[in-house]
């Protein structure tokens, strides 16, 4: 399903250049659940944001399937993360001007509204679902992003720090429903 070949990033901050990744390989199959694991600053996030094409990489090949994503135009790699890709991001991303529920539906955009109440049910996030990010607690704002990233019922999801902002309990069952 996912095949990342031989993986190089860098940074270049002044004269100086900042090899993040270093020849990342890895394949994830259908159905298999992958945890990528390091201190702080290691790469993880940015192993994510390659995969996923929202920073350029160096050089190697990410392979979602039989294609190739950073050969796709932007309308087209867009068509793929908002179709087979779920993120959730370890800052959230949700926008202050949409409640919880608008921000869920927005992969969707038409005929996710059901799926969205669902998942609000699921989140145990339905009694907030017409409040705005700034009314809501940091766990809040975590099961509204994962509710988010599963909207289009994605072949991917890739979720940076998906259970940071929780307690153990909640956690644990954001892991389960993931």
């Amino acid at each position: 399903m996912l095949t990342v070949k031989d993986l190089h990033k860098s940074y270049q901050v002044g004269k100086t250049t900042y090899e993040v990744l270093k020849g990342v390989s890895l394949t994830v199959e259908k159905g298999e659940f992958v945890a990528v694991m390091g201190p702080s600053g290691s790469g993880k996030t940015t192993l994510l944001n390659c995969i996923s094409c929202y920073i350029p990489i160096n050089s190697g090949e990410i392979m979602l399937g039989d294609r190739q994503l950073a050969n796709l135009s932007e309308d087209a790699l867009a068509k793929v993360r908002n179709r087979q890709l779920g993120f959730v991001f370890q800052d959230f991303l949700l926008l202050d001007g949409l409640t919880v529920r608008e921000n869920i539906l927005l992969p969707a955009i038409i005929g996710g509204e059901q799926a969205a109440d669902r998942l609000c049910g699921i989140f145990g996030i339905g009694a907030i679902r017409n409040k705005y990010p700034a009314e809501i607690s940091g766990g809040e704002k975590q099961r509204t992003a994962v509710a988010r990233a599963l909207i289009n019922h994605p072949l991917l999801i890739l979720a940076d720090e998906p259970t940071g902002a929780l307690d153990y309990n909640t956690g644990k069952a954001i892991l389960k429903l993931l």
